[in-house]
């Protein structure tokens, strides 16, 4: 992290470009599972690949605003790290990052500030590495002046003579590797003024990352020059791993707050299509600059590789807000975040269902105990029918939702285990769903099935085996399930292996457990 201290400038020789280049070649091997790790000011040991690190930044791990109106010297210190980290669930991979978090630390300067960035290459390592600042106004960004072989300390000193949000990456040969595998970050200068104050500032960035193994494979993924070459990422991922901001590192607000995040895309190939859903930048600085007005209302902003954009809005209801790359189909390899936002219901902005109104002085659509959403065509007409239809003998119930205890636009439950003779019944709970079994995995000689969109489907199921079914609009988001008929003699043959990436996981953890003889509580 950046440290403040006042001192006078000191001046950084300049190594000549081919010199540098010559240089850039890799080290000897050094075994890169294990050595010394500094994140921030603690000493960490990187674990081996069984237990990976944990390489996200919290996107609330940043410097708070600068309340100075004078100018200091500021000290930067990055030490780049190799290691092993978590890229997915049971993948890893080898990163290169600073200070073992990717992105690396967000630097908070303010405009005239001295800023002196010393750059340790940690001795474990194999690589050499340097830092390109793009808020540098200097000769390669300072990356000449930090190209570091494994043990060594290089650094600059420089200006920081323009306000905004800049990116900084590795610049050492070959620099699509360095960025891909985590070597980036943002440097933020202030105006001399400062920023707004806001009751939230996030810190995000996108990134790609290329394997030899296809998306989702487990064990160690290893680093592809070639689909990097051809530009085909296997990931894509907000600050550093799959699905980073879903989970722990999800973000935190509550509704009428002001939100402010720092966004940047790594890269190193694609542009992102910024896009929060259900939500509204107020105002967005779409190119990272703070001296040009903000656009303001906007759904959607373009931020290339390289580049930064700070955006800001409030959640005037609660829930939960998806950061996504609106190149939408991204999400399906690894790239989401989740704003949570807390707070009373406001029915007069948003509520589920169609209220009728009773007023025509007031049309505002107001809830009422009686109001609840519309069901959908063929549902039950009461809650106390669900309960009798899930407590009733031989008869069971599966829920279509949009959201349950597994994630977005599953099965609940997606695992039933039944008699021959029973019956399932497939619940429209929410709209936008229907349910089919999946050609080719269900028994031979059972008689397949398919609802229409929003309504729902009793199934009564005779032979035994398994029946592997999904929600087509939805299958690849891993919307399937299997319904298992006493004896589940055709689990081998079912190959989930044409389906979409997260169907055919989802699947393949189901027929495990099929396969495991675990029993899942039906309901």
């Amino acid at each position: 992290m950046a440290h403040l201290h006042t001192c006078p400038n000191r001046g950084v020789s300049a190594l000549a470009l081919g010199i540098v280049l010559a240089l850039a070649a890799p080290t000897s091997a050094h075994d890169g599972h294990e050595h010394a790790m500094q994140a921030a000011a603690t000493a960490t040991v990187a674990t081996p690949a069984s237990h990976a690190a944990d390489i996200v930044r919290d996107p609330t791990d940043l410097p708070p605003p600068i309340t100075r109106r004078t100018a200091v010297t500021v000290r930067v210190d990055l030490e780049t790290i190799e290691l092993e980290g978590q890229l997915a669930n049971g993948t890893t991979f080898k990163y290169m990052t600073f200070n073992g978090k990717v992105p690396g630390p967000m630097v908070r300067v303010r405009v005239g500030d001295t800023v002196e960035v010393h750059l340790k290459n940690a001795p474990g390592n194999d690589m050499m590495h340097n830092v390109d600042f793009h808020a540098v106004s200097g000769m390669h960004g300072g990356g000449h002046a930090t190209l570091a072989a494994p043990g060594e300390e290089k650094g600059f000193t420089f200006k920081a003579l323009k306000s905004g949000l800049y990116v900084y990456h590795c610049a050492a040969p070959m620099v699509a590797e360095h960025i891909s595998s985590g070597m980036y970050g943002m440097i933020l200068v202030e105006p001399e003024e400062g920023l707004e104050k806001v009751d939230h500032e996030f810190y995000v960035m996108q990134g790609e990352i290329y394997t030899d193994e296809p998306f989702g494979t487990k064990g160690e993924a290893n680093f592809s020059i070639d689909k990097v070459m051809n530009e085909r990422p296997e990931y894509f991922v907000f600050n550093g791993a799959a699905d980073a901001l879903k989970g722990v590192h999800k973000m935190q607000a509550k509704t009428g707050e002001t939100v402010r995040i720092f966004f940047g895309v790594g890269g190193p190939n694609y542009t992102s299509s910024f896009h929060v859903i259900g939500g509204i930048f107020d105002n967005a600085y779409a190119t990272g600059s703070l001296m040009t007005a903000p656009v303001q209302d906007v759904q959607t902003i373009s931020v290339p590789p390289g580049g930064t954009s700070i955006v800001e809005m409030k959640f005037p209801v609660p829930g939960d807000f998806v950061l996504v790359d609106h190149a939408i189909v991204r999400e399906e390899r690894g790239l989401g975040g989740i704003i949570h936002v807390e707070g009373p219901e406001n029915p007069a902005i948003f509520h589920e269902g169609l209220d009728t109104v009773a007023s025509t002085a007031k049309p505002a659509l107001r809830p009422t105990a009686a109001a609840k959403p519309a069901p959908a065509p063929g549902a039950a007409a009461s809650a106390s029918s669900e309960a009798k239809a899930s407590a009733a003998g031989g008869s069971y119930e599966v829920k279509e939702l949009n959201r349950g205890d597994k994630g977005m636009f599953v099965f609940a439950p997606d695992l039933v285990r039944i008699h021959a003779g029973d019956s399932v019944t497939f619940k429209a709970t929410d709209s936008g769903h229907s349910v089919e079994s999946i050609a080719g995995m269900i028994p031979t000689g059972a008689t397949p099935f398919q609802s229409k969109m929003n309504q729902d489907m009793k199934v009564t199921f005779d032979k035994p085996g398994v029946y592997a079914f999904e929600c087509k609009p939805h299958a690849g988001m891993g919307m399937v399930g299997l319904v298992v008929v006493d004896n589940p003699v055709n689990v081998d043959s079912i190959d989930p292996s044409k389906m979409p990436n997260k169907a055919k996981q989802h699947l393949k953890e189901l027929l495990d457990q099929v396969r495991a003889g675990m029993k899942t509580a039906l309901r």
